[in-house]
């Protein structure tokens, strides 16, 4: 049995280093999390809300075939593009950092230098995981800009299709 005086933490620099970093790290990673979904939700959902104003102040008439075409691609791209945000929101799998049981039983336990090795080790096998999470949350943002892209061409182009026919 360990006395007393073997809880003392003997890397305590380390401790509270390493806490203080994964405890800004967390917030920071939520905090680009909500940026980005924000700016996506806005985009995504924000044409084919702007299109479908346009669209109810038409009489009747005003539509045609080729916007109607024009504005069905449109939703069909809305649709994958909102299918990529909710991958890429899903893409949440992510190892936080260190365990924080064997982190505290271990600075009671092991000296400075091996509990920074530890820590090293343990923060490195995490990263080399959360960075393939981020490389497959980069591939749905990256697909989420084409479907975007053709989302506004093709409802803007039923738009002004249907413009230029009301000249």
């Amino acid at each position: 049995m360990k006395q007393e005086s073997d809880n003392e933490i003997k890397a305590l620099d380390t401790y509270y280093e390493t806490a203080n970093a994964e405890h800004d790290r967390i917030h920071v990673w939520f905090d680009q999390i909500d940026n980005k979904v924000g700016f996506l939700i806005a985009v995504v959902i924000g044409v084919p809300i702007a299109t479908i104003g346009f669209a109810s102040q038409l009489k009747q008439g005003d539509i045609n075939l080729v916007a109607l075409i024009l504005g069905a691609l449109g939703i069909l791209a809305f649709v994958g593009a909102g299918w990529n945000v909710f991958q890429a929101i899903s893409a949440k799998n992510l190892k936080i950092g260190i365990p924080y049981q064997e982190f505290k039983q271990y600075s009671r336990e092991y000296d400075d230098k091996n509990m920074r090795e530890w820590v090293a080790n343990i923060l490195i096998k995490a990263s080399e995981f959360n960075y393939k999470v981020t490389l497959k949350k980069a591939k749905y943002l990256n697909i989420i800009m084409k479907f975007m892209a053709c989302e506004v061409i093709f409802m803007l182009s039923a738009i002004t299709y249907i413009l230029i026919n009301k000249l």
